[in-house]
């Protein structure tokens, strides 16, 4: 493309537009909005491109495969007439749902805004250097009823990389390295305010009290590719996380020794649904047995019984012990924050009548991936 072509198609994306976007929620505006074949986004200009600009601009935008600084992939085309409805233009004086959208200088705003520049006005459109773009900030008002009340997620997925991953018997470390890191985010996104921070990541009342009932988060790390190491990480609740939940843990990119950990999904859902579920980790009683209450094994199953009911879980029509989790002997795995392991503790296959969601965990530290089940198909 020639460059006189290529500035006159610069210059179209540089005039005044509007937008069709998808309906959306606040909180995904925090971050993104997510589109579609289904749920495409429109940018329409205010003037009426040429035959030329047209052609020059499909050939643009047939190259352009990614967008954004995240970034994201795309697929663009043109369109000369579709049925759009405008509900995001630029913002009058009495506008009141607003969002800030960074639009490019026009050549001659270019120049009238950066007389000294050293670069040309393409050369600082297509620059990677933020502060050299020649971008400029513009107020646009979004129509009544585009932003939808946010459904709020009970879970969280996330994936870990590194170089040397974490063994899944180190489960509650890095359960509890990843709660401290949110619990951080939580307190910078509240001005520092340590009395502030999430309850559902502290597991704390505002006045510092425990909560009670388990309603606060499950923080789950477990290996997907059985090879004893941990690779991914839920984190679910009993119930639904806060806006301010959900924006902590969006942002929540990295852990202790050089793991970088990304969110997959969010779910307003169960992540499984299964009739038979297997230990991933052991599961671990903090009461002692005593021979007054029969055989070790009985007792322990017994106790499981008992942390099904307290979390409401359906009474599996079988319990049959197994000798290993993820892998691993059972012996293996750090059961308390001392860094070493509870003499109470088996491993369990459940196999229920009904179609059971999940993950689950179950006992002593439950709330740090121990005691934790997942599918038979997952496991």
């Amino acid at each position: 493309m020639q460059g006189r072509r290529l500035e006159a198609v610069i210059d179209l994306l540089c005039s005044k537009v509007s937008y069709s976007l998808p309906q959306t929620s606040v909180m995904q505006t925090t971050g993104y909005i997510k589109v579609g074949v289904e749920a495409p986004a429109f940018m329409i200009f205010d003037v009426v491109p040429t035959y030329e600009e047209l052609f020059d601009l499909r050939q643009l935008l047939s190259v352009l495969k990614t967008i954004g600084d995240s970034p994201s992939w795309v697929d663009a085309d043109t369109e000369v007439e579709t049925a759009t409805v405008v509900n995001c233009k630029i913002a009058s004086g009495k506008s009141k749902n607003t969002t800030v959208v960074e639009t490019l200088y026009s050549k001659k705003e270019f120049f009238a805004e950066r007389q000294n520049s050293y670069i040309g006005w393409v050369e600082a459109i297509l620059s990677p250097v933020k502060e050299l773009q020649a971008v400029k900030k513009v107020q646009y008002s979004l129509a009544n009823g585009f932003l939808q009340a946010p459904e709020l997620p009970f879970a969280a997925h996330f994936l870990l990389e590194s170089k040397i991953l974490p063994d899944i018997s180190k489960t509650l470390l890095v359960a509890e390295k990843t709660r401290r890191k949110l619990m951080g985010i939580s307190r910078k996104l509240h001005n520092g305010d340590p009395t502030l921070v999430s309850r559902m990541f502290s597991g704390k009342n505002y006045d510092g009290s425990p909560a009670k009932n388990h309603q606060h988060a499950y923080f789950l790390p477990f290996s997907s590719n059985n090879d004893g190491k941990v690779n991914e990480l839920v984190i679910t609740a009993r119930r639904k996380f806060t806006e301010h939940d959900v924006e902590a843990m969006k942002r929540l990119i990295e852990l202790p020794a050089d793991i970088a950990i990304s969110l997959k999904s969010l779910s307003v859902e169960p992540l499984n649904e299964a009739k038979v579920w297997v230990s991933a980790t052991p599961f671990v009683s903090a009461r002692h047995h005593r021979k007054s209450r029969g055989s070790w094994e009985d007792w322990m199953k017994d106790e499981l019984r008992r942390e099904l009911k307290n979390h409401n879980i359906q009474m599996p029509e079988k319990i049959e012990s197994i000798r290993t989790c993820s892998n691993r002997r059972i012996s293996e795995f750090i059961t308390t924050r001392k860094g070493t392991s509870l003499p109470n503790q088996s491993a369990y296959k459940l196999y229920f009548r009904n179609q059971q969601p999940g993950p689950f965990s179950l006992g002593t530290l439950s709330h740090f991936g121990i005691g934790l089940f997942l599918s038979e198909e997952e496991n």
